[in-house]
């Protein structure tokens, strides 16, 4: 039993650090985003009616923020699974 609940534990950890690294990953690139776009804006100034478009960027933080999702659900369930002593392997 013990070492069935390390393993669960061992699972969970694995689980929150993939968590962890792709909200760095999320993070960096709206950094690197946001820092390109100041550099855009001072060193070019634009009349005010002109907006660039950044629809292809933030999809792609978008879809990092459904994996996100997807894992953060995942971890619930493993969690409700693990209090139920159900294993999904």
């Amino acid at each position: 039993m013990e070492n069935k609940a390390l393993k669960q534990r061992l699972e969970n950890l694995a689980q929150e650090q993939l968590i962890k690294y792709l909200e760095h990953e999320v993070l960096e690139r709206e950094r690197g985003r946001l820092r390109a776009l100041y550099q855009q804006l001072h060193q070019q100034p634009q009349p005010q009616q002109h907006k660039p478009s950044y629809s292809h960027r933030r999809s792609t933080s978008r879809d990092l923020d459904q994996q996100f999702a997807n894992l953060t659900l995942k971890q619930k369930e493993a969690e409700r699974d693990a209090v139920s002593g159900q294993l999904h392997i």
